[in-house]
């Protein structure tokens, strides 16, 4: 991540000397405004990358959030299965539904 960081300051650097000393003249077969252009679409993809990496972790306490209700509901399974092995009537994690008879 290091290099992105140098890039962008160097990116930066030549832009406001460009602006600054020649704003009219090409370089590189290049005008200010497209190299303008080419840094802000490195931006965009970083902002992109950002909100992508917050999405992520929403995702991934969204999944171990129910990962540990469902590990709850085994827990609750297993100790109502332990409690009454002859009948194993269990509460159902089935909304609507009573009891599931595991027999």
């Amino acid at each position: 991540m290091k290099h992105l960081k140098l890039s962008r300051e160097r990116g930066e650097k030549f832009e406001t000397s460009w602006q600054e000393n020649a704003p009219d003249k090409k370089w590189s077969e290049g005008t200010l405004a497209e190299f303008k252009a080419k840094r802000q679409a490195i931006a965009d993809v970083e902002s992109e990358i950002t909100n992508g990496e917050a999405r992520l972790k929403a995702f991934m306490i969204q999944r171990d959030n129910l990962n540990q209700d469902l590990m709850k509901e085994c827990d609750y399974i297993a100790a109502d299965v332990e409690g009454d092995r002859s009948r194993a009537m269990l509460k159902s994690p089935i909304p609507g539904k009573e009891s599931c008879d595991l027999q």
